[in-house]
């Protein structure tokens, strides 16, 4: 009798290993959902900003065509470009004419995006902190016509804690739910100390506050790797979903930019490789959390959508068809709904100008 079903059981086996791990294909309309714009006069600048992945690269133009090019080849209908205006209001940059710059990279944004309306979407950006973000934010949002903001804690020094941060910060997210555009945050902050206290804040004085805003939280709340602030971030935000029913998660996505990290990467860009320990604390608290919930990004130029998905599959302790949940989830109709602002090129181009409003030198000194 063993040795007759004994095959049977074999096929069984296999179909169950199959089935776990699923297929490496993706859906057609799977994108990358952090993915970084630059003109040619900030990819002039970026290996001098200081801070960030940037420093050590010498870089081009990241344009629209960069984008296509980069989806394209890791198989990948669609993306939310990012605007790298913010980095011009980090306070260690000095440039005299900081607004007409921002204005100039988020413009050139917007250009861009119009080249390729069915596959990207635009984020513009800001420094929260600035005299002229809300300025900004209405212009690129009734001018522009761009459905997204992106902001970074880290190069704009954005700290909860200090009250004065907190309550501009507030007046920009709820601008930001009011004027229906999602924001992709890079949460983590220059403190130390930041971690658990830092994401209470932020869930009970923002998202609690503002029930319609639309949040992406890159690298899973940290800026790279799985360290002990990123898992007490993302710890914080599990838990207090899960105790607190009044807190709609549809409207909060992680993104997994930048968490697994390998020796190449460590070595590039300056983060700690992810241990084997720290990636599966990482997809365990994927689970929890809810894969539905997580979405993929390269951070590109930090490393390429076609490689990092190689990484992720091969580095990640998830099986196949999870790690195609996760990299086939698109918060495009959730986060720009239906009818999604796009930049027409031809009315952009009746008052852009190259040279005065795009695609010029900057004011930046060094």
């Amino acid at each position: 009798m063993f040795f007759k079903i004994k095959p049977y059981f074999f096929i069984a086996l296999t179909l169950v290993f199959l089935l776990a791990m699923g297929s490496t294909a993706l859906k057609a309309d799977a994108g990358d959902f952090h993915f970084n714009l630059a003109s040619l006069e900030m990819s002039k600048l970026l290996p001098e900003i200081p801070g960030g992945s940037f420093q050590v690269k010498s870089l081009q133009e990241i344009s629209g065509r960069t984008a296509i090019s980069r989806l394209d080849q890791a198989g990948l209908e669609r993306g939310f470009v990012v605007s790298l205006a913010y980095l011009l209001g980090q306070p260690e940059v000095e440039a005299p004419l900081e607004y007409p710059d921002v204005k100039k990279e988020n413009n050139y944004l917007a250009l861009e995006v119009a080249r390729f309306p069915d596959r990207l979407h635009g984020f513009f950006s800001v420094n929260p902190l600035s005299p002229y973000a809300l300025v900004e934010i209405s212009r690129c949002v009734k001018l522009l016509n761009l459905p997204g903001l992106k902001l970074h804690f880290s190069s704009s020094n954005v700290n909860l804690r200090n009250d004065v941060h907190l309550n501009q910060v507030k007046k920009v997210f709820r601008q930001a739910a009011e004027m229906d555009i999602p924001v992709i945050l890079h949460f983590r902050n220059r403190s130390e100390n930041f971690g658990r206290i830092d994401a209470e804040i932020f869930i009970s004085e923002i998202l609690a506050e503002f029930p319609d805003l639309k949040v992406q939280l890159s690298h899973l709340g940290g800026w790279g790797g799985f360290d002990r602030a990123t898992e007490e971030v993302f710890r914080t935000f599990i838990d207090a979903f899960a105790k607190n029913p009044q807190l709609d998660k549809s409207r909060v996505f992680m993104d997994i930019s930048g968490v697994i990290i390998t020796d190449e990467l460590a070595v590039e860009n300056g983060l700690q490789s992810t241990s084997l320990l720290e990636r599966w604390k990482a997809a365990e608290m994927l689970r929890e959390w809810g894969l539905e919930q997580v979405v993929f990004g390269s951070d590109w130029p930090f490393v390429s959508p076609r490689d990092y998905i190689r990484i992720i599959r091969e580095k990640l302790p998830l099986t196949q068809w999870e790690i195609n949940i996760l990299l086939e989830n698109d918060p495009t109709e959730r986060f720009l709904g239906e009818e999604i602002r796009t930049p027409n090129l031809n009315i952009l181009k009746l008052f852009l100008q190259e040279g005065i409003d795009y695609n010029a030198p900057m004011s930046v000194n060094f």
